[in-house]
């Protein structure tokens, strides 16, 4: 049996996908899963030992797209990502069950239809994911520590990783924390200032290296944040693909940073987590929070009921995070040791 996976957007929407590979992997063995994704999320969703092949959704045309899927003779598409052109590019490649949910209107597409709100936000965004394959009758238990992402560090990239960072100077003997400042917007941040004070705190009280990730256009805008700084922090945006990125979470001590994409590379990873989530029910740690045992996460202390996005930037809920607090989570995981 063949199965396609689609989800063609962003970095940790993908991510949270892989489970229902895995699920396909352990319910038919023998099965070939194929994952539509974007091209640039495309080789970290290859790394997973639940997808036995990628096809990048932005290198063609949709027409040549949907000739390369009816090629395929794919029995399931499971569309986690629903939206018109996706929902007809698989019924278009000629693929015979269309799994997708059932109140927009284009679900007509979809053959095989599931009933649930996301908006509602109840529950995890992984778990939403898994409700796609009711129809193949594999039910969700709705179990957060039964995900599973088929990812894991690989020794020889991890080499790499280091060969890059002992370049940079890094001293990889000391703890090493990792702090990815920027976002793709879905969620109200904490400010970077912030994360700036909060460097600041570890590199006073601590022997710890700072490395500072995230992309080609993130390095103006930290090297800007950071030029006045008065201890030595290496700026890496742009040093690491995805797959290196994961290698060198897997290496650190602690991953600090917003709801964004790295955030949940970093928790697959395996490396502790402290992140920062807005009370907003779409963009809260309920729908988007990393699925890991070693994470630590703030929200606002601002009581708040019904919260939006532009009452959130309004009354600078994030900033309500105190920088001490967030230190002293991590002077606890570098140091072993409680702040006093």
């Amino acid at each position: 049996m063949k199965f396609l996976i689609v989800r063609t957007d962003k970095l940790g929407d993908s991510l949270l996908t892989l489970p229902v590979a895995g699920k396909l992997k352990s319910h038919f063995p023998e099965s070939r899963v194929y994952f539509l994704s974007a091209s640039y999320t495309a080789p970290i969703i290859a790394k997973s030992t639940f997808v036995d092949e990628v096809i990048a959704s932005d290198k063609t045309n949709f027409f040549e797209l949907a000739e390369i899927l009816r090629r395929k003779k794919i029995d399931y598409a499971i569309v986690a990502r629903p939206t018109l052109r996706n929902a007809l590019l698989v019924y278009f490649s000629g693929i015979r069950y269309r799994i997708g949910t059932k109140y927009r209107a284009y679900s007509f597409l979809f053959n095989k239809r599931v009933a649930h709100h996301r908006k509602e936000s109840k529950k995890h965004e992984a778990l939403y994911n898994l409700d796609l394959l009711q129809p193949l009758g594999i039910n969700n238990s709705n179990d957060l520590n039964e995900i599973k992402f088929g990812l894991s560090a690989d020794v020889k990239i991890q080499d790499i990783v280091i060969r890059k960072l002992k370049k940079f100077g890094v001293d990889i003997s000391k703890p090493l924390v990792v702090m990815h400042i920027s976002s793709g917007g879905s969620a109200v941040d904490w400010n970077y200032f912030n994360f700036k004070e909060l460097a600041r705190y570890i590199k006073t009280y601590s022997d710890a290296e700072i490395l500072l990730t995230g992309t080609h256009k993130d390095f103006l805008f930290l090297y800007e944040l950071f030029f006045d700084f008065d201890y030595k922090i290496y700026n890496l945006a742009g040093e690491f693909n995805l797959v290196e990125l994961f290698n060198l979470y897997s290496m650190v001590d602690v991953y600090i940073g917003n709801s964004t994409g790295p955030t949940h590379l970093a928790a697959i990873s395996g490396c502790w987590v402290i992140s920062f989530y807005p009370k907003i029910k779409v963009a809260s740690q309920t729908r988007w929070g990393p699925i890991t045992e070693k994470r630590i996460i703030f929200e606002p202390e601002i009581e708040c009921s019904d919260c939006t996005q532009e009452q959130c930037k309004r009354l600078n809920c994030m900033d309500s995070i105190q920088v001490e607090k967030v230190f002293k989570e991590v002077y606890g995981i570098i140091t072993k040791k409680e702040w006093k």
